[in-house]
């Protein structure tokens, strides 16, 4: 099959699309580098592109939260199981994509 390389990654701009420039190839036993990431909601498909890219990086968890600054204002537990149970899927069809052997738990 295909040979799999894990790089390290410099996100350089969060608008739509997301600019990633890979910086180093690194050692196998590094795959999975990348442990938590931490981001506020984003308006739009925003979120989704963050955790599209996270999954592909190898996030082992996306966990998203309302900063007070937030456009993205959820106004209870269901919407807030609505989104979660949206970027799982996201997570899920970008693992898929990307041959992940893994799908991040998203939060």
């Amino acid at each position: 099959g295909a040979r799999r390389s894990t790089f390290s990654a410099r996100l350089s701009t969060v608008a739509v699309p997301c600019r990633i420039r890979l910086e180093a190839r690194l050692p196998e036993a590094a795959r999975s580098l990348v442990g938590t990431l931490c981001c506020a909601l984003l308006k739009g498909s925003k979120s989704d592109e963050v955790c599209e890219k996270a999954t592909e990086l190898g996030a082992q968890a996306i966990l998203f939260w309302q900063a007070s600054r937030s456009v993205v204002r959820l106004a209870d537990d269901n919407d807030r199981s609505k989104r979660e149970t949206r970027l799982a899927r996201v997570a899920e069809a970008a693992a898929k994509q990307s041959e992940k052997d893994y799908v991040p738990r998203v939060g």
